[in-house]
């Protein structure tokens, strides 16, 4: 993560721009299981006993976590601290390089009520880097420390030291367990330690951030792997949708280190080819929208559905690299789509596609408006087997020319957000000036699988555990 890159300001400002909140007061506890070594997150009932099974050959520890829903964002559970561990909720960001959350004497960083400071001072095995260790940061010779800030376009921005400390992911909202033997999931983090923070970071629901990008050092990805508490340099993420979120933590989803989990999975992981360095992004052939809504990207009938092309090049769609980013909350294209799509939009619904004003529909309309299809350049080192027809998430019979390419669906009870007043408001835009970017309402619905090994991005369609969804109710 670099201050300079655009998308980091319009980021923040997607975090401004949210309408609704949402809440449901079930809990559930995640299993992690270490011993693969794959740290896998899964929904179990909060009333099940967390279990430690011992073998000859390795150790299976099954550990509490969750994904939780934050003002449009996902956020989990980070322990950090020995000999007690302390609960920082920190926004899963994969356009992150950097984990930072705010210290005890953080400057202008809000409420205790609204943050977790951490108290780096009880813990015994914290540490600041050093010039001599700076490895997130830049030296400060006359401290000796190793500064790090970040400043976004909208004006928001924060400054830290660079630090370590032990930290394992897990607990059962906001209460931590002892998992048998931590030495075999506890790892030394590297981190921000805020000092001072400024507009929405001290407003936010989560404490603080999560580095998920391509960048090495930083990112938790490759700490976890370095400390060889995964095998393999991935991750995925499985996002839900609740009609409410709080500080104690609603349940949408799961996250994976070091693999995915299949058994969340409606369809076959497809892959896509993931073009980045130091961003997750990929290759766009087409866009359409599918008349009758549907969620997934294949239907059941499919002569009660049409798919219209939007008429826009792969040049114009792919001008700058498609940014997958699940630190955004919404989804953007470049603005050379919005004619073509506000004229596919209109063939098909009869009345103009505006996001300015929000419309007074059911959910049960919002259900019947047309489906985003996106079209991406399918991983060509990753088979997928069976007839392409027959695999939700392969273009199949849509692009007869490339009917191996991955498809992916938005239906709109993703890019509709409720508003406290009772309408939908479109979250998809189409007028943006920079590079397009698919968002968290883009991943909704799928496990997003990144994978950096084989430099790939998997797409497998997912409830994520959160079934019967209504935004509208309460």
């Amino acid at each position: 993560m670099v201050s300079s890159n655009f998308f980091l300001g319009f980021k923040a400002l997607c975090l401004l721009h949210l309408a609704a909140t949402f809440l449901n007061d079930n809990s559930i506890i995640h299993e992690v299981i270490a011993s693969a070594p794959i740290l896998s997150v899964n929904l179990i009932p909060k009333n099940e006993v967390v279990r430690r099974l011992t073998h000859k050959r390795q150790l299976q520890i099954h550990q509490t976590d969750a994904l939780f829903q934050g003002l449009g964002t996902h956020y989990f559970d980070l322990w950090v601290g020995t000999p007690i561990p302390q609960r920082q909720t920190v926004m899963v960001d994969t356009g992150n390089a950097i984990t930072a959350f705010p210290c005890a004497g953080c400057r202008g960083c809000g409420s205790p009520n609204n943050h977790n400071f951490y108290n780096h001072t009880a813990s015994q095995k914290f540490h600041a880097s050093t010039c001599d260790d700076c490895s997130l940061g830049t030296c400060q010779i006359e401290k000796s420390i190793c500064d790090i800030s970040m400043n976004y376009e909208e004006g928001s921005s924060w400054a830290a030291f660079e630090a370590h400390d032990m930290a394992y992911f897990g607990g059962n909202n906001g209460k931590p367990f002892d998992p048998a033997d931590p030495e075999n999931i506890e790892f030394e983090l590297s981190f921000g330690c805020q000092t001072q923070l400024s507009s929405h970071f001290i407003n936010q629901l989560e404490d603080g951030i999560l580095g998920l990008s391509k960048k090495n050092r930083g990112a938790l990805w490759y700490q976890m792997y370095q400390a060889k508490r995964i095998a393999e340099k991935s991750f995925s993420l499985c996002f839900g949708r609740q009609p409410i979120e709080g500080r104690q933590g609603t349940n949408i989803g799961v996250m994976s280190m070091g693999g995915y989990n299949a058994n969340l999975h409606h369809s076959p992981m497809v892959f896509a080819r993931d073009y980045g360095s130091d961003l997750y992004t990929v290759y766009v052939e087409a866009v359409y929208l599918r008349t009758n809504g549907g969620e997934s990207a294949s239907v059941d009938l499919p002569s009660q559905h049409t798919v219209h092309k939007i008429n826009i090049s792969e040049g114009e769609l792919n001008s700058d690299p498609v940014i997958v980013d699940s630190g955004a909350t919404y989804t953007y294209f470049n603005k050379q789509i919005m004619t073509p799509f506000k004229e596919t939009w209109k063939e098909i619904t009869g009345f103009d596609y505006r996001v300015d004003v929000p419309l007074s529909l059911t959910y049960e309309q919002i259900l019947a408006l047309p489906t985003l299809i996106i079209q991406m350049r399918a991983d060509p080192n990753s088979v997928t087997n069976g007839e392409l027809n027959s695999v939700a998430n392969l273009a199949g019979d849509i692009d007869p020319s490339s009917p191996s390419s991955i498809i992916i669906a938005v239906p709109a009870s993703h890019y509709m957000t409720y508003t406290k007043h009772g309408k939908y408001k479109p979250e998809l835009y189409i007028d943006h000036h920079g590079r397009s970017l698919l968002g968290a309402n883009t991943m909704q619905g799928h496990d997003v699988f990144f994978d950096l090994q084989h430099e790939r991005i998997g797409w497998a369609e997912s409830t994520c555990g959160n079934d019967n969804f209504r935004p509208d109710s309460r």
